[in-house]
């Protein structure tokens, strides 16, 4: 038996070492919300914004007023309609406020635009709309913008609800938004053909059945205008769909996952056949998170949904690509005092002051390893030894085979040095199922590159591996120009396991060493 362990050990270890080669880029935090910025705003506080929002990029209101026909225009993300085609130069000015925005912590941004309309005959409307959406698209290309963030929602005229006063047949009704998908993609794709257009509402919500018989269905018509999108759809160009119906309701990391897997196996259903190739090349599922359900404030106070928070905040990240989102309308993460927004919309308090754990623990669960200093402000779990106090008293060793190394107990540490074979240092635990916790561990070392040690979690009952599909690997990164590395992490405990906490290594030089320092847990909600 005690064989047949090693070998399963030793096949995590191994895959450990393979999934740290092929770790990606994590995944982004998107916000949107009733004060999302105008030009003038960004350029004026922009070091305030990403001084206090967690986030790596925003939605921008793109202002302008133009005249036509003597009379102005106002136009705006929700003033895309047909009736006056945009002119470049009425948006000089905001375009120069781009321009000159020095953005640092705001990477991803996404200039925001209302899709919506009265009827799929009119041409005049849509040669209007789609032109200009093409300018938006190159403006954003302009000013280094990411794409467009598209809200399809229909606040007023439901167009993509076939209507049988239309005058149009479902079959009528399908090819017609069909056709002005193609149009809406050309204009796009023309002016950015490296685009990116985030949907807030997108396959999600149009994955109807046949035209005319989608029972109720509010978008079944939005399902062939994005087929006709994704015909002319180029290779460069990528599509995020925001889930903003269904994501609103996950709760956890298994809703998400859940919801992710839809999304890519059932979803294609509605995709035509020969766009099915396009749709995985292109296509990223990138839910979001509805702030004001998790947080709210009115006259029998304030509720504190942190704890809720952190497990959708977490299944999100779990599932995710690329991007996950936020919509927020009674907080705001700026202050708003001369942001020019509708008076309904201002928002009554800012996050973080509200919520001062907010900020920290998004930061936290998106990107651990750099706000672990966050645990600081945190309920330490005691777990006996893990400060190693007591030399090895609760850990065990491993090696893949009989090492010729050498292991030594220091005061609060193990040292390890000239180890032939891949090894590390372990122990079972038992934690509450379904929470979610911090991981963090010091080791100090002369051995080249991070990546010849790692932080495990694997799941384990009775003495036998379990739930393996959800082992976690940490990388160490090195704090500073010193030898002492740090690794941190945040998992969460499936139902009938036992957590295995290994601190490993590979194989060891003449002269090398690690020196173990211990571990700290943190449960998050």
């Amino acid at each position: 038996m005690r064989n047949r362990s090693v070998k399963i050990l030793s096949a995590v270890l191994l895959t450990a070492y393979g999934l740290l080669a092929f770790s990606s880029d994590r995944v982004k935090l998107i916000e949107f919300s009733w004060s999302s910025p105008d030009t003038e705003f960004l350029r004026k506080h922009i070091e305030t914004m990403e001084a206090g929002a967690p986030y790596d990029g925003i939605g921008i209101n793109l202002k302008a007023i133009g005249m036509a026909d003597g009379k102005a225009v106002k136009c705006g993300y929700d003033r895309i309609s047909g009736s006056v085609p945009w002119k470049y130069e009425w948006f000089s000015k905001a375009v120069e406020n781009l321009k000159n925005t020095r953005f640092r912590k705001f990477t991803d941004n996404f200039l925001r635009a209302n899709l919506g309309g009265s009827s799929w005959t009119d041409d005049r409307y849509w040669k209007i709309c789609c032109g200009n959406f093409a300018l938006l698209a190159r403006i954003a290309k302009e000013t280094g913008m990411k794409g467009l963030a598209v809200d399809p929602e229909m606040y007023s005229t439901r167009l993509f609800t076939y209507d049988p006063k239309s005058g149009l047949t479902p079959e009528q009704a399908h090819t017609a938004a069909r056709r002005r998908g193609k149009e809406f993609g050309r204009a796009v794709f023309g002016a950015f053909p490296e685009i990116r257009l985030f949907f807030l509402l997108g396959w999600m919500e149009a994955g109807g059945t046949v035209p005319g018989k989608s029972a109720g269905h509010s978008y079944e018509l939005l399902r062939p205008f994005l087929n006709g999108l994704y015909e002319v759809m180029p290779e460069t160009a990528r599509f995020f769909d925001g889930c903003e119906n269904a994501s609103y309701h996950a709760a956890n990391e298994a809703d998400f996952c859940l919801l992710a897997l839809l999304f890519h196996r059932n979803l294609k259903a509605g995709v035509e056949p020969g766009l099915r190739g396009k749709f995985d090349r292109t296509t990223r599922f990138t839910p979001g998170l509805y702030l004001d359900s998790f947080f709210r404030c009115g006259k029998k106070g304030k509720h504190d949904g942190t704890a809720a928070f952190v497990q959708a905040l977490y299944g999100a990240n779990e599932a995710a690509c690329d991007y996950i989102w936020t919509w927020g309308e009674r907080g705001a993460w700026w202050p708003v005092s001369d942001l020019e927004i509708d008076p309904r919309w201002k928002a009554s308090f800012l996050w973080k002051d509200r919520f001062p754990m907010l900020p920290e623990m998004i930061k936290l669960i998106l990107n651990p390893a750099e706000n672990c200093s966050v645990a600081d402000n945190l309920k330490k779990i005691p777990l006996p030894n893990d400060d190693l106090r007591d030399g090895m008293k609760h850990w065990e060793f491993w090696s893949a085979a009989k090492s010729q190394g050498k292991i030594t107990i220091r005061k609060n540490a193990v040292q390890i040095e000239n180890l032939n074979f891949r090894s590390c240092i372990h122990r079972t635990v038992k934690l509450r199922s379904g929470k979610i916790y911090l991981l963090t561990a010091r080791a100090e070392t002369n051995m080249d590159g991070p990546g010849r040690l790692h932080l495990f979690v694997g799941w384990r009952k009775d003495n036998r591996w379990n739930n393996r599909g959800r082992h976690k690997i940490f990388e160490f990164s090195r704090a500073g120009k010193s030898s002492g590395y740090t690794a941190a992490g945040i998992f969460r405990v499936p139902e009938g396991s036992d957590a295995s906490l290994q601190f490993g290594m590979t194989s060891q030089s003449a002269g090398e060493y690690v020196l173990f320092e211990g571990i700290s847990l943190y449960q998050l909600d």
